[in-house]
Order: structure tokens, then C-alpha cells, then sequence
């Protein structure tokens, strides 16, 4: 299952909100371009992207994965990755087993800024349709997020971790609750951003007439962006 297999990516681990915002909105581009470059028996044989708003990560499987690799960073660039970013460890590149061992991690939200948090799993599992539409999902793509799937209910399952937060928002949201009022930032505070996260945050907030409470910096314009 690992033969042929590689991960490149960032994630909230390595990279700044900036670097996560742009290649976020880049995200629809890029698929395509993903579905372009992956030929059977070519440079790229398989590929999947895992957008979220913590990580973006291409999984691939090639006969040479340090080739697709230079292949990818070009397209990285053209998506806004700067030189800097690379040379500064903003991405990250895995091969084989371990390829396969960060995607089960993650898949159990092992790697998450909230660990734990239920979220990654149904993201995960969406690159099971979103991939096979586009057909760049081969028989190894396919096994392997098969069973990060599983490993991801079994960890749920079997373990205490989901107890907490059930995602990034969620636990946003649980510190909100601690104060009766949400005061907007002051000229002297900075505002924490994470790119694609405001909406799920916004939507959790019902104020008084049911209606979702707006909340200084997760309003339109705020920088979180999909």
C-alpha cells in the first residue's frame, strides 16, 4: 500500500495563517490542475488534496515520488508558495510508510490544533467523493484513505480523545461561553485568525432571537477566507 506513496503539505504545525489563507483560496485551482498532471504510468499517477482550514496536503502515489515532488512545488508556487516558504520548512514531505502513518494521525485527529476534534474525519472521508469525481483517486489513494477512515472511528471508538471539542471552532466557542460578553479587540489587541474556520464559529453562535451573534473579526472582510 506505501510503494510509490508521498504526502506534501502544510499544516497550523509548520506554516503561518497567511501561507494557509492563500493556498486555501488557490484550493479550486489546484484540484483541477491535479486532475490535469495525474496520468497513469506518468510523473503522477495518483493524487487527493486534504483542504482544510488547518492543513493542505497533496497525497500522491508516483514510480518516482522526488520527481512528482519537484513537480508539485512548481504548481505549489503558481498557487503563491514563495521560495521562502520552501526554503524555510513551510512544507513538509513524507514518503511511504510515513506518508501513510501522518495521514492515519491526522485521520484520527491526532494531529489537529484541538486534538481530538470529529471535524477532520468527515473531511477526510470526503476525499473519497471529491477525488473519485475527479479521477484522480487510483486503487492505492483509494485503499489508503479506506482505511485512515476506519483507523479514524476505531481511535473515536476505542479511545477518550473525543471527549473534548469537537473541532477548532468548537472549542473557540467553549472559551466564548466562559464571558458574558464578546468585547471587540481594542486598538492594543491582535485578532487570532484561522483561514476557513469564522463560518463554523459564526453559525454556532445563537444570540437572543435565534439568529447567529456576530462576533468582532468573524464578520465578512475579517481574512478568513474558503
Amino acid at each position: 500500500m506505501v510503494e510509490g506513496l508521498f504526502v506534501l503539505g502544510t499544516s497550523h504545525r509548520v506554516s503561518a495563517i497567511p501561507l494557509r489563507e492563500r493556498l486555501q483560496t488557490e484550493a479550486p485551482g489546484v484540484r483541477e490542475a491535479l486532475a490535469r498532471l495525474t496520468v497513469p504510468g506518468g510523473a503522477l499517477e495518483e493524487a487527493a488534496l486534504l483542504a482544510t482550514c488547518g492543513r493542505f496536503e497533496i497525497y500522491g502515489v508516483a514510480r518516482h515520488p522526488w520527481r512528482a515532488r519537484r513537480l508539485l512545488l512548481r504548481l505549489a508556487r503558481k498557487a503563491g508558495v514563495g521560495p521562502r516558504a520552501i526554503e524555510h520548512h513551510d512544507l513538509y514531505f513524507r514518503q511511504g510508510a510515513s506518508a501513510a502513518e501522518h495521514l492515519f494521525r491526522v485521520a484520527g485527529g491526532l494531529d489537529s490544533a484541538v486534538r481530538g476534534e470529529a471535524q477532520i474525519l468527515g473531511q477526510v472521508r470526503g476525499v473519497l467523493t471529491d477525488e473519485l469525481d475527479d479521477g484522480t483517486l487510483g486503487p492505492k489513494l483509494l485503499r489508503l484513505f479506506q482505511s485512515a477512515v476506519a483507523c479514524g472511528k476505531r481511535v473515536r471508538a476505542e479511545t477518550k480523545i473525543g471527549r473534548g471539542a469537537a473541532s477548532l471552532a468548537g472549542a473557540a466557542l467553549q472559551l466564548l461561553r466562559r464571558h458574558e460578553r464578546y468585547p471587540h479587540p481594542g486598538p492594543g489587541r491582535r485578532r487570532h485568525r484561522s483561514p476557513g474556520c469564522a463560518p463554523l464559529l459564526q453559525g454556532r453562535l445563537p444570540n437572543r432571537g435565534g439568529q447567529s451573534d456576530p462576533v468582532p473579526g468573524l464578520g465578512p472582510g475579517s481574512g478568513s477566507r474558503r
